[in-house]
């Protein structure tokens, strides 16, 4: 399925998030969340208050929609962890012993 094909299934603040976070990304090299956010705000700034386009939401609501944006496109910044081998469980019963 095409990266389009995805972000148009998303609500728009999503897209929009996404969208955004990549345009920075082409400006930072591996861009934190927060770094994103902080030059979207600066280029933000720099526009013209007339340019009509919606005002940045604060961070909190803006990395939120990140989140939603990257679920479901696999690109989710922590993933499960894996169950340890049974080798590596610590516990008072002995290995023979465990069911």
């Amino acid at each position: 399925m095409a990266l389009a094909a995805k972000l148009a299934g998303l609500p728009k603040r999503a897209r929009v998030a996404y969208l955004q976070f990549h345009c920075t990304a082409q400006r930072l090299p591996d861009p934190t969340d927060r770094a994103a956010y902080d030059l979207l705000k600066l280029l933000k700034e720099d526009e013209q208050p007339e340019s009509g386009l919606p005002a940045l939401p604060k961070f909190q609501t803006w990395a939120k929609y990140l989140r939603q944006a990257r679920a479901p496109l696999g690109e989710q910044k922590h993933k499960r962890r894996l169950k340890p081998a049974p080798a590596d469980v610590r516990s008072a019963v002995p290995v023979g012993e465990r069911t």
